[in-house]
């Protein structure tokens, strides 16, 4: 082999080398990335996915906050289907794992194991800027204009019928002043998202003091808040980023309770349990519960049990609410 042919083999290897390095370099940053905000992320599916009418999950507005997610913190272009698909497959598994209590969590600690063996990852980020959290955070500065607006544009008919068309359309205005032109499933992400938060808001609004399998996650969590009003607690709700754990805030004769609210159709794992006692800690609570609509598993129940958090399905907290001595 002649000297140029030497040379040019070796500068091949070594810039397959060096690729390999970077490929290598990114997968810890993403990886490391995914464990900085999977207690975010695990928020955020909650409240985003949710069953239809036909009782058929529906996890569209999901997968269009964590495109986000991976075009604003992973930097990662998603125009491409198939990595579109890659990454919410890596993300949504993550994220099911540390809801089922399947991924090991430290004091800040986050181990996820997708495949390969990455070990455990140390917080080191900040807090994750969700599309739904801007959202939130926009009809919140609002929610009274809003509110009023409901009211005055929707009516129900001689028939019986709720009528919304006026509503809705303000919701649009709103959205085209506000924002300019937005099409497509990020319109309709973002036309749900601020309906859902007034319509929780909305002490007025039927459907949230009567359960349906189909409420959204901002839904639950009204119903849920609704139940703990209507055991004699005064309540506040948390916003999605940095509320340590906790869905609800309830005060009563001085007692403290923070409450993680679960709308799944499987049993609760240990993770909500975890996220109850580190609430309890950094809200100084006196209680801790966890509500559902679903049940738990025995690990979820063993931990609850030596932790003294309370497991309530959402029929029975009033009932457990009402055993309480405060």
């Amino acid at each position: 082999m002649d000297t140029g042919t030497q040379l040019f083999l070796f500068g091949f290897v070594g810039v397959g080398a060096l690729f390999t390095v970077i490929s290598s370099e990114k997968e810890k940053r993403t990886h490391r990335l995914i464990s900085s905000h999977i207690e975010t992320l695990s928020k955020i599916k909650s409240r985003l996915v949710f069953r239809d009418m036909s009782g058929n999950y529906n996890s569209s507005f999901w997968k269009i906050d964590v495109d986000h997610f991976a075009n604003t913190i992973l930097m990662i272009n998603t125009e491409d289907n198939k990595v579109r698909e890659s990454i919410y497959r890596r993300i949504d598994g993550a994220v099911s794992r540390y809801q089922d209590g399947t991924l090991k969590i430290g004091d800040k600690d986050v181990a996820i194991d997708d495949g390969g063996s990455c070990g455990v990852i140390k917080y080191n980020g900040g807090p994750y800027s969700s599309m739904y959290e801007a959202m939130i955070g926009i009809a919140s500065k609002h929610i009274d204009t809003f509110l009023r607006k409901r009211k005055q544009l929707m009516y129900v008919d001689d028939y019986g019928n709720t009528i919304s068309v006026a509503w809705y359309n303000e919701i649009e205005s709103f959205m085209r002043n506000t924002f300019g032109k937005v099409d497509g499933d990020v319109k309709e992400f973002m036309f749900s998202v601020i309906n859902m938060y007034v319509s929780a808001h909305d002490c007025n609004t039927p459907h949230i003091n009567e359960y349906r399998p189909d409420f959204s996650g901002i839904e639950y969590e009204a119903y849920c808040e609704n139940l703990i009003k209507q055991a004699g607690w005064q309540t506040s709700r948390t916003k999605v980023t940095g509320d340590q754990g906790a869905d609800i805030i309830a005060k009563r004769n001085g007692c403290v309770m923070v409450v993680q609210c679960k709308h799944y159709g499987k049993p609760i794992g240990n993770a909500a349990v975890q996220e109850v006692i580190a609430a309890k800690a950094y809200y100084e609570a006196t209680l801790g519960m966890v509500m559902t609509n679903s049940d738990y598993t025995v690990s979820a129940r063993q931990l609850a049990g030596s932790a003294g958090v309370l497991l309530a399905h959402h029929d029975a907290v009033a009932e457990e609410l009402k055993n309480l001595q405060h």
